[in-house]
């Protein structure tokens, strides 16, 4: 999940300018990682979108990086000469995001 968002190069900037200074990298479900942070067990955590429960008094959310998602089609369709698309106009289509063909929304 890191890499498309260039935490992986902050990472390594970080360690090459602070070497003293020592970087663990956990992988975890978000509400793992939201639990850690709580506890002290690490000092931020990197997610999709904090979960609504972990949005309290205590924490402070700050945005890093937005996705940019594509609707793909074939040239003929009239989507296609569309320069955005509302998530409406995709309601009646079947959806692909996974190789698998899913009914409409």
């Amino acid at each position: 999940m890191m890499v498309p968002y260039g935490i992986t190069d902050t990472f390594i900037r970080f360690k090459e300018e602070n070497p003293s200074l020592s970087l663990e990298v956990i992988e975890a479900d978000s509400s793992e990682l939201i639990h850690m942070l709580k506890d002290g067990q690490c000092d931020f955590v990197y997610l999709r979108e904090a979960p609504h429960e972990a949005v309290e008094d205590t924490l402070h959310t700050l945005h890093f990086s937005a996705d940019r998602l594509a609707v793909i089609t074939k040239i003929s369709d009239p989507l296609a000469k569309q320069d955005t698309v509302r998530l409406s106009e995709l309601k009646d289509r079947p959806l692909s995001g996974d190789g698998q063909i899913h009914a409409p929304l």
